[in-house]
């Protein structure tokens, strides 16, 4: 068993520990995030951009394949409503925890003017208040809020 961290914060790497169906693989996963019932959301750029699993490793749903095209980031929120960042389509999206598209922030493929949202976002969090933070951190170097 592999142990990385120190002290309080040590953990065991389980390695795979989910369920993908029979023929499907991740491609890059530059994201990951859990929501309120444990469900881990797993952002890819493949065929199946979100796939969603239990805490155990079992797979639940897969969702986005006609939206999602770059995965980048991902956030969700207290609402378990998922956001994810697009870097080549410079946008960010909101959705149901079930993959129902609420809002796009940004026009999808086309990179905003210097300066404004979004060309190349990178990553987004939210604070108390319910503001949006989204770091635009490729092309324009600054954090939208």
């Amino acid at each position: 068993m592999t142990l990385v961290g120190s002290g309080a914060f040590t953990y065991a790497v389980q390695q795979d520990w989910f369920e993908l169906p029979e023929g499907w693989s991740f491609g890059w996963v530059p994201a990951v995030a859990c929501d309120s019932a444990d469900r881990v959301y797993v952002y890819s750029r493949s065929e199946h951009p979100m796939i969603v699993f239990d805490r155990e490793g079992r797979f639940v749903a897969s969702w986005g394949d006609e939206v999602l095209k770059d995965a980048h980031g991902i956030f969700i929120d207290e609402r378990d409503q998922i956001w994810c960042v697009e870097r080549e389509t410079h946008c960010v999206r909101q959705f149901t925890r079930d993959g129902e598209l609420l809002m796009t922030l940004g026009t999808p493929d086309q990179e905003g003017a210097e300066g404004q949202p979004f060309r190349l976002p990178t990553d987004l969090a939210l604070d108390a208040d319910g503001y949006i933070y989204v770091s635009d951190g490729y092309g324009n170097t600054c954090i939208h809020k």
